[in-house]
């Protein structure tokens, strides 16, 4: 049985300003089956047809992530996400050795307003899903692929050029 398929979005901190990605959703296969219209082993289902089940998928959880739902145009809206940036300021200490540290369990994970990045006024976010370890666009205007420095940190210079140079008001 094949795995679910994580859909990640990057996310930029309010208070900081690093960017991040993180995984929200998944596509499984059961789910694109059932939206494809196959149900049941004995029913063949086109590979066109679980494109468009997994087009329409991404499209959902795009509207989801950037707030938007049937026929409004709202806002971004901020998801509370730790920031890896902000927890190495806050503790002291490199984001993967805090998440190692058994005594970081016990405490209240510090939680920032983030916003999800679009590269264009007219698209949602762009959609990325994880391939063999990789962060590869699936949907939307972004790089192709994001280069990641584990477990979530993003290096902005490989999608500067792609932002905006002035942010639009809050």
């Amino acid at each position: 049985m094949a795995e679910p398929t994580e859909v990640g979005f990057i996310f930029q901190c309010s208070l900081c300003g690093s960017f991040s990605v993180y995984a929200v959703d998944a596509l499984t296969p059961h789910e694109v089956s059932l939206r494809a219209g196959g149900v049941g082993p004995s029913h063949k289902t086109l590979q066109k047809d679980v494109h468009t089940a997994q087009h329409e998928l991404l499209e959902e959880i795009q509207r989801r992530v950037q707030g938007e739902k049937e026929g409004d145009t709202a806002p971004q809206i901020f998801a509370l996400l730790p920031c890896p940036t902000c927890i190495e300021i806050k503790e002291n200490k490199l984001f993967a050795e805090w998440l190692d540290d058994r005594a970081s369990c016990q405490k209240p994970v510090l939680l920032c307003p983030q916003l999800a990045v679009t590269f264009d006024g007219e698209e949602g976010p762009p959609a990325y899903v994880l391939k063999a370890g990789k962060w590869c666009l699936a949907q939307g205007v972004g790089p192709k692929d994001l280069e990641v420095k584990l477990p979530h940190h993003l290096t902005a210079g490989q999608f500067r050029a792609l932002l905006p140079t002035v942010a639009p008001p809050m």
